[in-house]
């Protein structure tokens, strides 16, 4: 005896495997990793709207090697400073090893999360932040500014840019970091 659900799922099967072999006679056939690829960025994307909801927490893409993929901060104060800080390399030192995601911060008080995707062949790792966990009384950010950063130029844009950064206290910041 068949069932209507058996019927639905063999019509639907023999749907996308016709679909798949004019999508190859045509020249335009998807490989199934690029697929899981596409898939993957969709989920990402679906994430980085999900974050914005509570605050403007930015995610950030990067490759094994450090060069940074994608982003969807609108300028790149972030990756100047977790790259100058250190925190990319250690990121990259550790999370391999690790197998868990890791935050990392900076002297500023700075946080950023860190998981690599296992299942891709690439070992692209993902990364949230900057945020910060408490508020910063003004003082604090310009002494620290001073104590940190060398070039008054810089000091000047990262003391503007922090006054910007979501404050979201650390257990809900590692909460997003697990859903990543």
């Amino acid at each position: 005896m068949i069932f209507c659900h058996d019927i639905e799922i063999k019509l639907i099967y023999f749907i996308l495997t016709r679909i798949n072999d004019i999508m190859v006679l045509c020249g335009k056939a998807v490989h199934p990793m690029e697929q899981e690829k596409k898939l993957q960025e969709s989920r990402i994307e679906v994430f980085e709207e999900l974050m914005t909801c509570g605050h403007t927490i930015y995610s950030w893409s990067y490759n094994t090697h450090g060069d940074l993929l994608r982003t969807n901060c609108p300028g790149m104060a972030g990756h100047h400073i977790l790259t100058r800080s250190g925190c990319l390399n250690y990121v990259l030192e550790h999370i391999s090893k690790l197998h868990v995601p890791v935050c990392v911060g900076t002297q500023l008080g700075l946080l950023w999360g860190a998981v690599q995707d296992y299942g891709d062949p690439s070992g692209t790792i993902y990364l949230i932040g900057p945020v910060i966990s408490t508020e910063i009384p003004s003082k604090t950010i310009t002494r620290a500014a001073r104590y940190v950063i060398k070039e008054p130029a810089m000091r000047v844009f990262f003391e503007a840019s922090i006054r910007h950064l979501p404050v979201v206290p650390i257990f809900p910041f590692k909460e997003t970091l697990l859903m990543l």
